[in-house]
């Protein structure tokens, strides 16, 4: 959650439900926690509260949700095989992710080249 303030709405802005959202948003922001625990503990569709504060964006009534990088670090395990570069043994290395896709070249591969691969293909789409 962030600590950065919305703007104040006027009373007639918002319907008396839109101001309940905005409530229980503010709250679970100065909460520190979740959205989905603040939800729970309060009895709340953390559908329901997403939604709320989707459309309180919208209208410029609270900040926008900062997303956050990926630090590149696979969340499976990757399993990475090098072979001898032989022209007649096949490729020179191999990667197989956990989906099942398998990538290999007979080009040698550097190690920050292999790094810089390994995060991209770990990246959340």
């Amino acid at each position: 959650m962030s600590s950065r303030r919305s703007r104040e709405p006027s009373g007639a802005e918002l319907s008396v439900g839109q101001r309940e959202w905005l409530q229980h948003l503010r709250a679970a922001e100065r909460s520190g926690g979740t959205i989905k625990a603040y939800a729970a503990a309060h009895g709340l569709s953390v559908q329901s509260l997403y939604a709320a504060g989707k459309r309180l964006r919208h209208r410029g009534l609270l900040e926008p949700r900062i997303r956050r990088r990926s630090t590149g670090v696979a969340r499976a395990f990757v399993k990475v095989e090098s072979a001898t570069a032989r022209r007649d043994a096949g490729p020179a290395w191999r990667i197989r992710l956990p989906s099942g896709l398998v990538f290999e070249s007979s080009a040698p591969l550097a190690h920050d080249d292999l790094l810089s691969l390994l995060a991209t293909l770990a990246a959340p789409r």
